[in-house]
Parts: structure tokens; C-alpha cells; sequence
């Protein structure tokens, strides 16, 4: 092959003429070709601006909450879905964390523990369970002739779990660090206001209606909410329990036959 530019002899497949420096067919870019890689190329700036941006928002979001979450719920719209999405996805996360993590330094490496199922199984569940329970406050949003759509109810749902996905955070920190006490009581807090949450939730969505005089009375759809939470938590924890007993009963039996 020749440079096209000065006509030097050149080696096939050469990218650059030796001589003058002028690019040959074999190094030249196509537009098509530099269309596409700017494309690509843009296309990822944006994810990694998109993701840098909803992670700021998220941090001003959580931060603000913090400080009073119970107005903050009542002033979140439904554009604020996104961070109350998050929310429910780290303490799903954090929750069967904890306890595999616990499990692991209980059982100081006589026993295997399975990670996806003491941990990813429960994240699934955690977020089936989160879905129905703001299902259910849709509906007792209904019955209080409260307008607002799912996604709504969601950030104000989202909005409440902030406190205690910050505490189960602040307890699996202390938890890696073996300071057990404080760890178990920032879980059972956490756990705890995750209960006040759904009370919380109902006088929040109320706050929203145009008539407050008007659907049920936000003491019957409190009622309503807890009754349901109490059956799906029996239902989903043995399951969560059952499945890991099983699994915990295998490794140790397994180590011996």
C-alpha cells in the first residue's frame, strides 16, 4: 500500500504514513464511524450525569427529611418517587444484610451461610411487601376520599422510611465494628418506627384531602393497614425464617455425611 497523500511505500495495514504523517485508508475514520463513537461517547456522559445528578438529589432529600420527616411527608409530591424508591430499596437491602452478616460472625466460619438466600431472597420480598403495604394505603387513601395516585403515596411512604433506614444503616456500621448493644437497639428502633411509619403514613395522606370531613375516619384505615401488615409479616417471616433455618440446618448437617 501507498500513502495517499506523498505516495510512500508503506506496510499493509499501516494507520499513518511514515513520511508526511498523513492518516491512510486503514486509520481513517469514517463521519458514520465518528457519529457513532461520539454518540456512544455522549450517551455515556449523560448516565454518568444522570446518575451523579439523582444522587445529589437523593443526598438533599435524605438530609432534609432527616430533620423532620413527619412534614417533609406532607410536603413531598410525586416527583419525589424516585428518592422514595431508593429508601425502600437500602433498608430492603440493609435489613437481610444485617442478618447474614450477624449470622456469619455467630457462626465465626463453622457454618456456611448462603448469601442469596439470606440475603438477595429477602431483598425481593422486602420490596413485594413494600409495594403491597403502599398499595394498601392507596386504598385506605380512597376510602378517606383522599386523592392522590400510587406514586404519590409512595414518596410519602418513602419519605417516612428515611428515619429508619438511617438507623438500621447507623446499626450495621456499629454491627461491623462488634459493637453489639448499640447495634441491636438502633435495629430494634429502626424496626420499630418502620411500625410507626404505616400510623404516620395514614395522618399524612390525610392531610391531603380537600374536605378532611369527608371518607373514613383516619383512626379505621390505621386499623386497616396494621391488620394487613400483621398477616404478611407472619406470611413473609417464616418464609424468611423457614428458608434460612433450612439452608443453616443443610450446611451443618452436610459438613458431616
Amino acid at each position: 500500500m501507498h500513502c495517499p497523500q506523498c505516495g510512500t511505500k508503506l506496510e499493509e495495514g499501516s494507520k499513518f504514513c511514515v513520511n508526511c504523517g498523513a492518516a491512510t485508508q486503514a486509520g481513517a475514520t469514517t463521519p458514520n464511524q465518528a457519529a457513532t463513537t461520539e454518540t456512544g461517547a455522549g450517551n455515556s456522559n449523560e448516565y454518568v450525569e444522570k446518575g451523579k445528578e439523582i444522587s445529589k438529589n437523593y443526598l438533599n432529600f435524605f438530609l432534609g427529611v432527616l430533620k423532620r420527616p413527619f412534614t417533609a411527608s406532607q410536603n413531598v409530591t410525586e416527583g419525589d418517587k424516585v428518592n422514595g424508591i431508593i429508601t425502600l430499596v437500602l433498608f430492603s437491602l440493609l435489613v437481610p444484610l444485617y442478618t447474614y452478616t450477624l449470622a456469619n460472625k455467630l457462626s465465626a466460619g463453622y457454618i456456611e451461610i448462603p448469601f442469596f438466600d439470606t440475603v438477595f431472597k429477602p431483598l425481593f420480598i422486602f420490596l413485594l411487601f413494600f409495594a403491597v403495604i403502599i398499595g394498601i394505603h392507596f386504598g385506605v387513601a380512597k376510602l378517606m376520599s383522599v386523592e392522590l395516585s400510587y406514586l404519590h403515596v409512595l414518596a410519602i411512604y418513602g419519605a417516612l422510611m428515611v428515619l429508619p433506614t438511617a438507623l438500621i444503616l447507623v446499626s450495621y456500621l456499629f454491627l461491623l465494628l462488634s459493637i453489639n448493644l448499640f447495634s441491636s437497639l438502633l435495629l430494634a428502633a429502626g424496626l420499630g418506627l418502620m411500625s410507626l411509619g404505616n400510623i404516620a403514613a395514614i395522618f399524612s395522606i390525610k392531610s391531603f384531602a380537600k374536605d378532611p370531613k369527608l371518607g373514613i375516619d383516619p383512626m379505621y384505615g390505621i386499623i386497616i393497614v396494621n391488620v394487613v401488615v400483621v398477616i404478611i409479616l407472619l406470611i413473609i417471616g417464616d418464609s424468611i425464617i423457614g428458608s434460612l433455618v433450612d439452608q443453616i440446618e443443610r450446611s451443618l448437617f452436610g459438613s458431616f455425611f
